[in-house]
């Protein structure tokens, strides 16, 4: 008697509709990691800093999350998010100017900004899910 083992067959049609899932999800992973590192770029170009959700409220320094080995392959954009960003000193139309990366930031919760009379309003408008912080 022959034996029917079939638990693993599956159709060339079904292999073809997983290779795309895994296609289309693997590139907004590498879009988003792409789009967060030019911004941390811009923002650190104009001055500002940006600090990550694992360095978000920890005392101690630790380590980016993932295996260092694939940091290093991919880069760090795909184990990290950035959680809060700031200017020291720069003008307000520096800031302005950053807007447009801000929003790159999907976790983005607080951003620091130096005192302005209307510099806060323009950046609660443009960025309504961030809290801002005046710094004197």
């Amino acid at each position: 008697m022959k034996s029917h083992r079939r638990y693993l067959t599956f159709s060339l049609r079904t292999l073809f509709v997983v290779t795309t899932a895994l296609a289309v999800w693997l590139g907004i992973v590498v879009n988003r990691a792409r789009e967060q590192r030019e911004a941390v770029e811009a923002i650190e170009a104009l001055g500002g800093y940006v600090v990550y959700d694992w360095e978000w409220n920890t005392p101690v320094p630790k380590e980016p999350p993932g295996p260092a080995w694939l940091r290093r392959l991919t880069g760090d954009n795909f184990f990290q998010n950035v959680k809060s960003a700031g200017f020291h000193r720069a003008k307000e139309v520096t800031i302005l100017k950053a807007i447009p990366q801000l929003r790159h930031f999907r976790s983005l919760e607080v951003i620091n900004i130096p005192y302005s009379e209307s510099l806060p309003d323009k950046v609660r408008s443009a960025l309504p899910n961030c809290d801002v912080i005046l710094s004197y």
